[in-house]
């Protein structure tokens, strides 16, 4: 009796996982898939855009709300990467790659701080404080 309760009870919270992705546009098959941060389609987005140009993310510092998209646009000649973590200790939290020209979103559903980095450039830092 008390296995099949707690069968029960985990999948009721995955499905409730799945269904708040879904719910704010992400889908079970994104590649970025996290309880905080998951990948989705670049839509018009009104909050949270970052450039890179020059070799920096611009701004270094973005602010957004829970449940915002942050779009990545890469103006650069050169790929990037925007991975979560410092240079010296990543995190698996997220970890996209951007060619020239080439734009990517994610949503960020958990409140905090993100610091993320390129890996071609370690000195090229930023961060996303979500409130």
């Amino acid at each position: 009796m008390k296995t099949t309760a707690v069968y029960i009870i985990s999948v009721l919270i995955l499905s409730s996982c799945y269904e708040n992705r879904e719910r704010f546009g992400g889908s079970s098959t994104t590649p970025i898939s996290t309880r905080d941060v998951f990948e989705e389609t670049c839509d018009p987005v009104e909050n949270g855009q970052v450039e890179i140009t020059g070799l920096v993310f611009s701004p270094a510092v973005e602010t957004i709300q829970r449940y915002d998209v942050v779009k990545w646009q890469n103006h650069d000649t050169e790929t990037h990467t925007v991975t979560a973590g410092l240079s010296i200790a990543r995190s698996e939290i997220f970890d996209i790659t951007l060619s020239p020209g080439q734009q990517r979103c994610l949503r960020f559903l958990k409140t905090g701080r993100y610091d993320y980095f390129s890996k071609s450039r370690l000195d090229m830092r930023g961060q996303i404080i979500v409130e």
